[in-house]
């Protein structure tokens, strides 16, 4: 920021935080904003997004997960589940592997069971075809077979959401793998790592 940007200082009382936070998105600098490019040959376009979930717990998975953009509420955010559905495509069963899954939008954020991805469809209006179970903050690990009624329950625990920031993580167009892990060392007992193929 100041390499590009000092001249604009001398022309401000030290101490204006407006000035400061408006100089800094003005000049594409970092801090608490992601000025970053969104991709694609026009500005403002957004690339498609890949993402794989390795599963290696021995726990369901149960989250809701997908891409927004935290600096734009007119962002329509798209988010999937993995849940304890019927449907083998929507689980994440342990020691399993998901297919690719494409995201056509790639928001400035993409999101593991983040609260705000939450709040945002539910704003939307977004959740009606979305499982309650997987609505909930952070990432659930369940060890009930599917015909229990604590199957979409966090009965192995809970690890913290994963928000992660495009332009800081990853860019447009790039293939994110995530990886659950049990770990003692955490807090939760969960680790989630993230490997990005550009």
């Amino acid at each position: 920021m100041f390499t590009r940007c000092w001249w604009m200082l001398v022309k401000w009382p030290v101490g204006v935080l407006a000035a400061a936070l408006t100089m800094s998105v003005a000049c594409g600098g970092g801090g608490i904003f992601n000025a970053a490019s969104l991709g694609g040959n026009n500005p403002g376009d957004r690339a498609n997004l890949q993402v794989i979930f390795i599963n290696n717990t021995p726990f369901r998975a149960i989250f809701t997960y997908g891409t927004y953009d935290p600096l734009n509420k007119g962002f329509r955010p798209d988010a999937r589940q993995f849940s304890a559905d019927a449907d083998p495509a929507l689980r994440l069963e342990r020691d399993s592997e998901s297919e690719v899954i494409t995201f056509t939008r790639c928001g400035r954020a993409f999101s593991l069971g983040g609260a705000e991805l939450i709040d945002r469809l539910k704003d939307a209006g977004l959740t009606a075809d979305l499982r309650e179970e997987a609505l909930q903050p952070g990432i659930a690990f369940s060890d009930k077979p599917l015909d229990d009624p604590g199957a979409g329950q966090a009965t192995a625990g809970r690890a913290p959401e994963v928000v992660t920031e495009q332009g800081v993580e990853y860019p447009c167009g790039a293939l994110l793998i995530y990886t659950l892990e049990v770990d003692p060392t955490q807090p939760s007992g969960f680790r989630v790592g993230l490997e990005v193929m550009p």
